[in-house]
């Protein structure tokens, strides 16, 4: 890794968590494709916890991961999906966006 600008050190704990990703082979735990994905319950917009078991029990559902507001690509993409909604809806999926944080949708920033 090219040392950072910023010293020594900050380069050194990067290097650090680095290695330890790597040493940690995360991406075992990642399912394939085809395989289930994983249960989930996270909080929504408001607070309310939502559970892909629940969401499952109305029909499909298709989820979004959006990194948030701040990525051009990741809005693209969710307003991309609205032109879908219509035909989700007639075949009873719902449409999930997870982010890592509250009220970073693209309405709400």
């Amino acid at each position: 890794m090219k040392k950072s600008a910023r010293g020594p050190d900050i380069a050194a704990l990067m290097d650090q968590a680095v290695a330890e990703l790597a040493d940690a082979d995360s991406l075992t735990m990642v399912p394939g494709v085809g395989d289930p994905a994983p249960k989930f319950e996270l909080p929504n917009q408001i607070g309310a916890l939502v559970s892909l078991d629940g969401l499952l029990a109305t029909g499909p559902a298709v989820l979004v991961f959006y990194r948030g507001v701040w990525c051009p690509f990741c809005t693209l993409t969710l307003r991309a999906y609205e032109q879908y909604l219509p035909d989700l809806r007639s075949a009873g999926a719902s449409l999930v966006g997870i982010s890592c944080k509250r009220r970073t949708t693209p309405d709400h920033g």
